[in-house]
């Protein structure tokens, strides 16, 4: 039996960055372990509901002041502003979590809270890494998408990989090592290099999806381990008045851009000209009614907040932000989804559910098109609908979050064995 730990769970982001933490964290509180966030001072109330103990990683001035920059969105942009937001806030998070660390500490940690490795590599404190989505995980066999027109094709030479590589960790490191650095030689530690590898935890990093979404590869760290999509939603009800617009007609189309989206007025606009034009019934969720047109036509409803797992597969068709998250959830569902990337991993998630059969993905500027109408169609054929219903049946029901903690609970039994005999650090 494990000894109870303290388990610092730090991370960044929206809905789909904290709620597969909460989810680990439910787990591991469950097996007696004492929980602490470090987040956004925003899901201060979740962490509330659930027990833990909650410590602000970011103020909510910090939190609105990232959704409201368009940039933190643009495809070529967003590693810029996020890495610029981020640096100003790193002193702050490295002091925070020195003061919540303490002798039984473990962490469980986003990559992109440098200050957690830091804190592993200063003071030795466990540390796994969850990461939720292949594409942030360099591979030159399996190239992620990372966006179309400057992704690594697989075919290139290994000269051009290499070199393709290169130039994308001397970019990390030019845009936010230079302020770790700077704060790591404060602490006594020198420079840290390649910034997209040093960021993951040399004993575990925690792939928070399965093999079939995504494989590790022979050129991935040693430490990645597969355990699978999570199963915890949302805590929001489904509103009755969604539920009762559901089953009013045929199964509407579900927009749905992110929690964190609040440039997506066009968006909206778009679809509700398009499913007008097509002749189906949609339903717009978001929590910023001001995107929406007012009034909304009889044949679209506004939701603000629901569990994916129930509504979803009372709609034909999910398009989305392509977000880990509400990909994982369509699939879940069996519901054809397709995916209107903005940035990040959101490109390669569209690609892998291409690939998977179970939809498609069609990059922004085509929403202006007939395209979009026309991918709209694609989508909801009768073999997407197969596809997704296998995919279903085949790899659900599933938890992630109980395999993440099993093997988090044998990282640190094996780390005990090995502490025994080495000398001990003081968090002084």
């Amino acid at each position: 039996m494990i000894a109870s730990r303290h388990v610092i769970l730090v991370s960044l982001g929206t809905d789909g960055d904290i709620i597969p933490y909460l989810a680990v964290g439910v787990r591991l509180r469950d097996r007696g372990h004492r929980i602490s966030l470090l987040g956004p001072e925003h899901f201060k109330s979740a962490a509330a509901k659930l027990g833990f103990d909650f410590h602000p990683f970011v103020t909510e001035e910090a939190y609105q002041d990232f959704l409201a920059d368009k940039g933190m969105w643009h495809p070529v942009k967003a590693g810029g502003n996020i890495a610029k937001w981020g640096g100003k806030l790193l002193r702050g998070q490295y002091a925070l979590l020195k003061s919540v660390l303490c002798e039984d500490s473990v962490m469980v940690a986003n990559p992109g809270a440098l200050v957690a490795r830091l804190a592993h590599e200063q003071f030795g404190i466990p540390i796994a890494s969850l990461v939720l989505q292949p594409w942030l995980i360099q591979s030159s066999s399996a190239p992620p998408l990372m966006m179309p027109g400057l992704s690594l094709p697989r075919w290139a030479p290994p000269f051009v990989k290499k070199m393709y590589w290169g130039v994308i960790n001397k970019f990390g490191d030019r845009l936010a090592g230079r302020e770790l650095n700077r704060l790591r030689k404060e602490v006594g530690l020198g420079p840290m290099k390649n910034l997209f590898q040093w960021w993951f935890s040399p004993d575990l990093v925690i792939a928070m999806f399965p093999e079939w979404y995504g494989k590790a590869q022979p050129d991935w760290p040693r430490a990645v381990v597969n355990a699978g999509f999570y199963a915890m939603d949302g805590t929001t009800p489904l509103p009755s008045a969604t539920v009762e617009f559901c089953h009013a007609g045929v199964k509407p189309v579900l927009f749905t851009f992110g929690t964190g989206m609040t440039h997506a007025k066009e968006h909206f606009g778009r679809a509700l000209e398009v499913c007008s034009k097509l002749g189906k019934r949609v339903i717009f969720l978001t929590k910023y009614r001001e995107q929406l047109p007012d009034p909304l036509p009889q044949f679209a409803h506004h939701c603000s907040s629901a569990p994916f797992s129930e509504l979803f597969p009372l709609c034909e068709l999910v398009v989305h932000h392509g977000g880990i998250g509400t990909t994982a959830k369509a699939l879940k569902a069996g519901v054809p989804q397709l995916l209107l990337p903005f940035a990040y991993d959101q490109f390669d998630n569209g690609s892998r559910v291409a690939e998977l059969g179970a939809g498609g993905w069609l990059s922004q500027r085509h929403i202006r098109t007939a395209r979009f109408e026309v991918a709209i169609r694609a989508c909801t054929e009768e073999r997407i609908i197969a596809n997704c219903a296998r995919i279903r049946d085949k790899h659900f029901p599933e938890d992630g979050a109980s395999r993440a903690v099993d093997l988090i609970e044998e990282q640190w039994a094996r780390r005990s064995e090995k502490q025994k005999s080495a000398p001990k650090r003081t968090l002084a």
